[in-house]
């Protein structure tokens, strides 16, 4: 068995190259269409199907250790697959909108970190 190459939906959206549609974009998208659930791992079939796939990585914040899925899309069938859903979407809906947030600061443990919302 060969090992597919896999893409995060950030990799992903820059390849498939769709005007003004990044990965968050593309994440509403595939939550709205039942495609990833809604900490964004994808639905069962579609992992069994071949096309997307996750990972958990952990994120170190001090204090804390925080998995969340990450959507990994694999190699150039699920590459196809997303572009075609996206195209699709695109047919009969307007683009995604994500809304701005303002900085949000908080402090754990005595340490104060600050996270940016920085959407494409």
């Amino acid at each position: 068995m060969t090992t597919s190459v896999k893409y995060n939906l950030s990799q992903a959206a820059r390849r498939i190259n769709i005007e003004k549609m990044g990965k968050m974009k593309i994440y509403k998208l595939l939550r709205e269409l039942s495609i990833v659930d809604g900490s964004n791992k994808p639905v069962q079939s579609y992992i069994e199907e071949g096309y997307l796939d996750f990972g958990l990585p952990t994120i170190r914040i001090p204090g804390m250790a925080v998995q969340t899925p990450v959507v990994l899309v694999v190699g150039d069938r699920g590459l196809s697959f997303l572009r075609n859903t996206v195209q699709e979407y695109l047919l009969h809906n307007s683009q995604p909108i994500i809304y701005r947030r303002n900085s949000k600061i908080m402090e754990i443990n005595g340490d104060i970190i600050t996270f940016r919302h920085a959407f494409e």
